[in-house]
Protein backbone atom coordinates (compact mmCIF):
# COMPACT_ATOMS: atom_id res chain seq x y z
CA UNK A 1 0.00 0.00 0.00
CA UNK A 2 1.62 3.82 -0.67
CA UNK A 3 0.30 7.13 0.66
CA UNK A 4 -0.26 7.93 -2.98
CA UNK A 5 -3.38 5.28 -3.15
CA UNK A 6 -4.81 7.10 0.04
CA UNK A 7 -4.64 10.76 -1.24
CA UNK A 8 -4.41 10.96 -4.79
CA UNK A 9 -7.46 9.42 -7.05
CA UNK A 10 -4.98 7.73 -9.65
CA UNK A 11 -1.64 6.97 -8.21
CA UNK A 12 -0.89 5.30 -11.45
CA UNK A 13 -0.58 8.24 -13.18
CA UNK A 14 1.11 10.13 -10.73
CA UNK A 15 4.68 9.87 -8.97
CA UNK A 16 5.72 11.78 -5.84
CA UNK A 17 8.18 14.30 -6.38
CA UNK A 18 8.66 15.89 -2.69
CA UNK A 19 6.88 15.73 0.56
CA UNK A 20 7.24 19.13 2.73
CA UNK A 21 5.88 19.23 6.33
CA UNK A 22 4.91 22.93 7.06
CA UNK A 23 5.47 22.62 10.74
CA UNK A 24 4.05 26.55 11.37
CA UNK A 25 0.95 25.59 9.06
CA UNK A 26 0.71 21.97 10.53
CA UNK A 27 0.00 21.04 7.09
CA UNK A 28 1.94 17.92 4.96
CA UNK A 29 2.26 19.17 1.17
CA UNK A 30 2.71 16.36 -1.63
CA UNK A 31 4.59 17.63 -4.62
CA UNK A 32 3.27 14.99 -7.72
CA UNK A 33 4.03 15.27 -11.27
CA UNK A 34 1.94 13.45 -14.30
CA UNK A 35 3.89 9.95 -15.54
CA UNK A 36 1.59 10.11 -18.86
CA UNK A 37 1.98 13.40 -21.47
CA UNK A 38 -1.94 12.92 -21.79
CA UNK A 39 -3.74 12.16 -18.72
CA UNK A 40 -7.38 12.82 -17.19
CA UNK A 41 -8.28 15.27 -14.85
CA UNK A 42 -8.94 14.60 -11.44
CA UNK A 43 -11.45 17.21 -11.39
CA UNK A 44 -13.48 17.51 -14.51
CA UNK A 45 -12.41 14.10 -16.00
CA UNK A 46 -11.07 15.53 -19.25
CA UNK A 47 -8.04 14.63 -21.24
CA UNK A 48 -5.28 17.65 -21.06
CA UNK A 49 -1.79 17.64 -21.41
CA UNK A 50 -1.51 20.53 -18.86
CA UNK A 51 -2.27 21.25 -15.36
CA UNK A 52 -5.96 23.17 -15.13
CA UNK A 53 -6.91 22.42 -11.87
CA UNK A 54 -5.37 21.89 -8.62
CA UNK A 55 -6.52 20.40 -5.50
CA UNK A 56 -5.61 19.46 -1.70
CA UNK A 57 -6.00 16.50 0.80
CA UNK A 58 -5.69 17.06 4.38
CA UNK A 59 -4.44 14.05 6.70
CA UNK A 60 -6.18 15.13 9.92
CA UNK A 61 -9.12 12.75 9.46
CA UNK A 62 -6.67 10.13 9.34
CA UNK A 63 -5.26 11.08 12.66
CA UNK A 64 -8.26 12.41 14.23
CA UNK A 65 -10.92 10.13 13.15
CA UNK A 66 -12.75 8.44 16.45
CA UNK A 67 -10.77 4.71 16.48
CA UNK A 68 -14.54 2.83 15.79
CA UNK A 69 -14.10 4.72 13.01
CA UNK A 70 -11.04 4.24 11.10
CA UNK A 71 -10.86 2.48 7.81
CA UNK A 72 -9.16 -1.03 8.21
CA UNK A 73 -6.05 0.05 6.60
CA UNK A 74 -5.46 3.17 8.56
CA UNK A 75 -2.95 1.97 10.87
CA UNK A 76 -1.10 0.74 8.08
CA UNK A 77 -0.71 4.32 5.77
CA UNK A 78 -0.15 6.18 9.18
CA UNK A 79 2.92 4.04 10.13
CA UNK A 80 4.18 4.64 6.26
CA UNK A 81 3.82 7.87 6.91
CA UNK A 82 5.83 8.05 9.97
CA UNK A 83 8.54 5.35 8.67
CA UNK A 84 8.79 8.54 5.84
CA UNK A 85 8.41 11.41 7.76
CA UNK A 86 9.81 10.12 11.62
CA UNK A 87 8.66 13.90 13.11
CA UNK A 88 5.35 12.89 12.32
CA UNK A 89 5.03 10.81 15.00
CA UNK A 90 5.09 13.13 17.92
CA UNK A 91 2.60 15.26 16.06
CA UNK A 92 0.02 12.48 15.72
CA UNK A 93 0.69 10.89 19.45
CA UNK A 94 -0.38 14.60 20.30
CA UNK A 95 -3.34 15.15 18.24
CA UNK A 96 -4.59 11.71 18.71
CA UNK A 97 -4.17 12.09 22.87
CA UNK A 98 -5.66 15.64 22.77
CA UNK A 99 -8.71 14.12 20.81
CA UNK A 100 -8.76 10.72 23.38
CA UNK A 101 -9.02 13.77 26.26
CA UNK A 102 -11.75 15.62 24.91
CA UNK A 103 -14.03 12.77 23.40
CA UNK A 104 -13.90 10.97 26.95
CA UNK A 105 -13.78 14.33 28.74
CA UNK A 106 -10.38 13.27 30.85
CA UNK A 107 -9.73 16.47 32.65
CA UNK A 108 -6.71 14.99 34.84
CA UNK A 109 -4.79 13.82 31.74
CA UNK A 110 -5.24 17.13 30.50
CA UNK A 111 -2.52 19.06 32.83
CA UNK A 112 0.15 15.82 31.49
CA UNK A 113 -0.88 16.64 28.17
CA UNK A 114 -0.17 20.33 28.00
CA UNK A 115 3.50 19.64 29.62
CA UNK A 116 4.39 17.44 27.08
CA UNK A 117 2.98 19.65 24.31
CA UNK A 118 4.60 22.53 25.60
CA UNK A 119 7.84 21.04 25.83
CA UNK A 120 7.41 19.48 22.70
CA UNK A 121 9.27 21.31 19.38
CA UNK A 122 6.09 21.35 17.55
CA UNK A 123 5.64 24.76 17.48
CA UNK A 124 1.90 24.66 16.51
CA UNK A 125 1.68 22.75 19.29
CA UNK A 126 3.42 24.35 21.82
CA UNK A 127 1.53 27.65 21.25
CA UNK A 128 -1.97 25.91 21.40
CA UNK A 129 -1.14 24.45 24.75
CA UNK A 130 0.03 27.51 26.14
CA UNK A 131 -3.21 29.07 25.12
CA UNK A 132 -5.45 26.20 26.63
CA UNK A 133 -3.00 26.74 29.94
CA UNK A 134 -3.58 29.99 30.30
CA UNK A 135 -7.27 28.93 30.16
CA UNK A 136 -6.90 26.08 32.13
CA UNK A 137 -9.50 26.35 35.13
CA UNK A 138 -11.55 27.08 32.84
CA UNK A 139 -11.26 23.91 30.51
CA UNK A 140 -10.64 21.87 33.54
CA UNK A 141 -14.19 22.56 34.36
CA UNK A 142 -16.33 22.23 31.03
CA UNK A 143 -14.49 18.98 31.15
CA UNK A 144 -15.83 17.91 33.87
CA UNK A 145 -19.59 18.77 33.28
Amino acid sequence: MSVLTHLLPDSTNLKLENCLLDEIKTQIKLIVSAIKTVVNCPVCNQPTHKIHSRYERFLAWLVLRKPESQQPDSEELIALLIAQHPDLAKAINLAQGFAQIVRQRLPRKLQRWLTVAENSNLTAFRRFAKRLHEDYPCSVTLGKQ
